[in-house]
Order: structure tokens, then C-alpha cells, then sequence
């Protein structure tokens, strides 16, 4: 009595299909693991390009070329950026900012998080991860990773970059 076959199909009250909503998922990926030449970051924002490839895609469009990834559904979209990058070493702390940016409406999705970098490091490596909301008037718009809004850093090599979403909601 208190075992139930795993071959029994599940019966339901109700067959009302349209209590069933429909939540497609999603993901897209773009990369870079080789060092390449980057602007100098100082007061203004500076566009994250050049990713070098598309890893992967799935109800996203992403430009590797342009740094923008799109987003085909309305929802909660997990977003992740990660760099490495080396850069002039100072005889002082400096602090720069990351953000994502939506570059066909000229919204911010969320404001710029702090980076901190450490008094004579020629190196810094940073991750975020953060909820970006998409709203049905922000389907398809290009958002991209911007760096700047700062302190001073030149002579700037990206290591490696990571710009990357899944859908979670």
C-alpha cells in the first residue's frame, strides 16, 4: 500500500491547459582567453569589445565583435562579466568601475560596481554576477560591459574576458 509503481502514469483534476505558463529559457556566452591591447580607463565609460568568440547562444544574440549581447525574452536574466587584465602599476590605490549598459536606449542596467586596485599592482582580476531585469520594451536592445568612471589606468591588456547570461526567471 504505501508503494506506488514507478510504470502508473500521474492522473490530474484538471485539464485546463491555460493555467500553464510558458518560461522559454536562455544563455549566451562570449569569450576571450588570449591577452589583447584595451583603452586606457580613466574618468569616462569605455565599451568592453572584442571578445573574440561566440561560446554559446540560445534565445540571445551576441556580437564577440561588438561586445553586445541581446536578449529575445521578456524576464530575469543572471548576467556574469569577468576580466583580467594587466596594466601600469601606481604609487597609490585606484578604484574604476564596471556596469552593463544598454546601448540602444541609453539606460543603465543597475549602477557601476566598484573595483578597487591595489597600490602598485600591474595586475586585477575581477567578477560580478547580478539580476538584470529585461522588459518587454527591452527585448532586443544590445546591451554591453563598460569600464571607467575612475582613477587613471593605462597601458591596459586584456587576459581574458567573460560576458555571459542565463535566463532564470
Amino acid at each position: 500500500p504505501d508503494v506506488v509503481s514507478t510504470t502508473q502514469e500521474p492522473t490530474f483534476a484538471s485539464t485546463d491547459w491555460s493555467v500553464i505558463s510558458i518560461n522559454p529559457s536562455g544563455f549566451g556566452e562570449m569569450s576571450r582567453d588570449s591577452g589583447a591591447a584595451f583603452t586606457d580607463l580613466g574618468a569616462g565609460w569605455v565599451p568592453v569589445t572584442n571578445y573574440g568568440s561566440v561560446d554559446h547562444q540560445l534565445n540571445t544574440v551576441c556580437d564577440a565583435a561588438a561586445g553586445t549581447m541581446s536578449f529575445d525574452y521578456v524576464g530575469v536574466w543572471e548576467v556574469t562579466f569577468f576580466f583580467s587584465m594587466t596594466h601600469n602599476t601606481a604609487n597609490s590605490g585606484r578604484i574604476i568601475q564596471a556596469r552593463a549598459y544598454n546601448a540602444t536606449d541609453g539606460g543603465v542596467g543597475g549602477s557601476g560596481t566598484p573595483i578597487g586596485i591595489g597600490r602598485d599592482q600591474g595586475a586585477t582580476t575581477f567578477s560580478v554576477t547580478f539580476w538584470l531585469e529585461i522588459l518587454a520594451a527591452d527585448v532586443n536592445d544590445l546591451y554591453r560591459m563598460e569600464l571607467g568612471n575612475g582613477d587613471a589606468v593605462s597601458l591596459v591588456t586584456m587576459e581574458f574576458l567573460r560576458f555571459a547570461s542565463k535566463k532564470i526567471a
